[in-house]
């Protein structure tokens, strides 16, 4: 067995052990691989398998230092800057996480890039930024999962652009029709466009799609109200 193939299935064996949430496990078997001779490529890989470890352990001061550790060994790695802002995202440090998607990006603009930073960008408040960053991410992976599309409607809602928020809530809908928060911002938004009737629908869905409760069945009265006026209400408009 040459070492390569060693390290390949020391490495696989702990990624099974992480799936299986073996974390001490796993990373007793990352360690036997650290303590290996390795190439460079080798060493970033285990570092990386190491720091992601680290990261499902909550340990984020641990994972960013195999980072740390990666980057020395390989500055411009698109893979490494990307886990490190994936940390920062789970420490909620999201203008660390976006500083480190800013540099993965001008290295190599990928879809999966522009979606984190999209996210990133999200929860520092920068809707505009955001929202184009999920669009990108959108134009390079139509398969893309359905919550940036409510990510990109959230935005879009928040920029005072409900029609466009209604699209995207839409295009989530159509991968899962039990998408909860798509249909409950739908509904919002449908709202800010005037249609309440539509909202309401969103609504009466999501109703049979949650547990009661009280807040959605007092939106849900709210709105019900905006589609049948009250009888003093039609008087008046007599």
């Amino acid at each position: 067995m040459t070492e390569r193939v060693r390290v390949d299935q020391l490495l696989e064996e702990a990624d099974h052990l992480v799936d299986d949430e073996q974390f001490d496990a796993a990373l007793a078997v990352v360690e036997r691989v650290l303590a290996l001779k390795l190439t460079k490529a080798q060493r970033v890989r285990a570092l990386m398998a190491r720091a992601s470890i680290h990261d499902d352990l909550e340990d984020h001061d641990k994972a960013l230092a195999d980072c740390a550790a990666a980057l020395k060994l390989d500055p411009k790695s698109p893979d490494v800057l990307y886990l490190r802002s994936t940390i920062h995202q789970s420490a909620e440090n999201w203008a660390a996480s976006k500083a480190d998607l800013d540099v993965a990006i001008e290295i190599e603009a990928q879809p999966d890039l522009y979606e984190s930073r999209g996210l990133a960008r999200y929860n520092l408040g920068d809707y505009k930024g955001a929202r184009a960053d999920f669009a990108k991410a959108i134009k390079g992976n139509p398969e893309i999962e359905p919550r940036f599309h409510v990510y990109r409607g959230m935005a879009a809602l928040l920029l005072g652009k409900p029609q466009d928020a209604i699209e995207d809530f839409t295009n989530a809908l159509a991968n899962d029709d039990r998408d909860v928060k798509a249909l409950a911002q739908r509904a919002k938004a449908y709202e800010a466009c005037g249609d309440a009737k539509r909202a309401l629908a969103d609504l009466d869905r999501l109703r049979e799609l949650v547990q009661k409760s009280p807040l959605l069945e007092s939106e849900r009265a709210r709105v019900a109200k905006l589609v049948t006026p009250s009888r003093s209400r039609r008087s008046r408009a007599r």
